[in-house]
Parts: structure tokens; C-alpha cells; sequence
């Protein structure tokens, strides 16, 4: 029960996306996936795409990539390879590797935004390049699929801080990395529980992402209307239809923020992965 509350609010921390198997034409649920992220694991068409798309001049001018460069230290390298989908686990692997996560935030959000138009521009060129390692249900394919179409609600969601100048997603590590297993509904009316679900930084992250998920084909692919549907009556119950009604307040600010959604986003794909069987 913890693990399904919370899945959308772990979409805003760069390593918890769960993504479906196989297939572009489905309405599949999410699936758990190990983390394998050697880049040579991926066939040689998509790494040199991938690689061609993420040299362009304009990803330098908006993405900081020796941000990242602490991710890449061994200690930290080896505790991102053992997410596995299971919540109290990967909190903890999460929680572990915090500052590092913290440093490649600052440095992140220092960028600004890249253009919508831009970043969907390329994921058509990705479904091309990475069909066969998306259908082998290579991880990495799969998180680089994803990152793509959700690089506009990812952006916000982790550069949203709280009053204290804490990243929101920092606060929601911190805040479940003490929360027992939920084993019925019934216990979520724990005040305690509530306040460490129901903060004005988680609402601002759910309502970004359930803004976009609507809009876009392909983000439904990952997660469907179904399952944002379900996220949505829990999240209500626990915390208030308020919490869920797609307005996003600043949590350092207070104040409410318009709602952006991509200028460009694709409604379908002409190069669609067979479906799940």
C-alpha cells in the first residue's frame, strides 16, 4: 500500500521512474525494473543516437551535464545499479546517496528550462533508434524513453523547494524514509502519516505530473489514465480532494503557479512497439 501511495511523488527523484516492459500502443500497468544503466548494454544505433542528441548545442545551453558527475562516482554509481523498485529498499539507497543527489539538484535548476518543442522533437528519434533495446526491455533504453517524455514535469518537480530551501524531493525522502508499511487503508488516517503525505511539496509535485500525464500520448504509455485515476482517489482520501484538483502552489513561495503544459506533444507514434502479450 506505502509503495502504491507514493509512486507518483518518486517520479520527481532522478532514479525512481518505472516504466512499462514492452509496447507503444498499450495501456500497460508499471512494472518493476533493476537498474542496469552500462551504456554499452544498448545496441550501437541507439547509443550513437542517444549520444548525437545529447550533444547538441542546445542541451549544453540548458542542461548542466558535469552536474551529474557525482552520480558517476563509484560509491554512488553501485547504489543507483541496486534500485529495484522496491520502495522501503530504494528509499534507503536513496537517502544514502542524498547529498550527491542534492549537489546534482543546485548545480541542475542553476540551468534554465530547456524548450518543450525541443525536447518532444527528439523522441520520436529515440522510439526509431531504441525500438529493439525498448522491446529487449533494456533499462536504460527505457529510462532515457522516459526522461524524454517526462522532462517537463521532472524539471519542475525537482527544482520545487520548500520554505526551509530544501528540494522537495529531499523532503519526501527524508520525510518516508520513517514511515511504517501501510498494510490496510485504514491506518493512513495516522496524523502523523498524513503530514508527511499530504505537504504542500507533494501536492505540487502529483499536480504537475497529473496535469501533463493527460496531455500526452506517450506519457500515458508509461503510465496509464487508469493507474493516474487510482493515484488520484488514494490521494484524495488521504489528504483531501483539494490536494488533487491541479492547482500547484509554490511550496517556498505559496503562491499558485499557472499550469504549463508542452506546446508539442505528440498524440501518437508511427513507430509503435508490438503490444504487451
Amino acid at each position: 500500500m506505502k509503495h502504491f501511495l507514493v509512486t507518483i511523488l518518486a517520479l520527481a527523484s532522478f532514479n525512481f521512474l518505472q516504466i512499462p516492459s514492452t509496447g507503444l500502443q498499450s495501456d500497460p500497468e508499471i512494472t518493476t525494473l533493476k537498474f542496469k544503466l552500462n551504456p554499452f548494454s544498448l545496441s550501437r544505433q541507439c547509443l550513437n543516437t542517444t549520444t548525437t542528441i545529447l550533444s547538441e548545442l542546445e542541451f549544453a545551453e540548458c542542461i548542466n551535464f558535469p552536474a551529474f558527475r557525482p552520480l558517476f562516482e563509484k560509491k554512488n554509481f553501485d547504489a543507483i545499479e541496486q534500485l529495484s523498485g522496491d520502495f522501503n529498499e530504494d528509499i534507503k539507497i536513496i537517502k544514502s546517496i542524498e547529498p550527491a543527489l542534492v549537489e546534482v539538484s543546485k548545480d541542475f535548476c542553476k540551468f534554465p528550462k530547456c524548450q518543450d518543442r525541443f525536447i518532444q522533437s527528439h523522441i520520436q528519434s529515440t522510439i526509431v533508434a531504441c525500438q529493439e533495446d525498448l522491446k529487449n526491455n533494456n533499462t536504460l533504453a527505457q529510462v532515457i524513453f522516459a526522461a524524454f517524455v517526462f522532462y517537463s514535469p521532472l524539471h519542475d518537480s525537482v527544482c520545487f523547494e520548500n520554505k526551509q530551501d530544501i528540494f522537495c524531493w529531499d523532503e519526501f525522502v527524508r520525510n518516508n524514509i520513517s514511515l511504517p508499511n501501510f498494510t490496510s487503508i485504514e491506518k493512513l488516517n495516522n496524523n502523523n502519516i498524513v503530514d508527511k503525505i499530504c505537504t504542500l511539496c507533494n501536492r505540487a509535485i502529483v499536480n504537475t505530473f497529473f496535469n501533463f500525464i493527460p496531455t500526452s500520448f506517450l506519457a500515458q504509455v508509461i503510465i496509464s489514465l487508469k493507474k493516474v485515476k487510482e493515484y488520484k482517489q488514494l490521494l484524495a482520501f488521504v489528504c483531501g480532494d483539494d490536494f488533487v484538483n491541479g492547482t500547484i502552489i509554490d511550496p517556498k513561495t505559496g503562491k499558485q503557479i499557472p499550469s504549463t503544459t508542452s506546446t508539442y506533444i505528440p498524440t501518437s507514434t508511427s513507430n509503435s512497439l508490438p503490444k504487451n502479450t
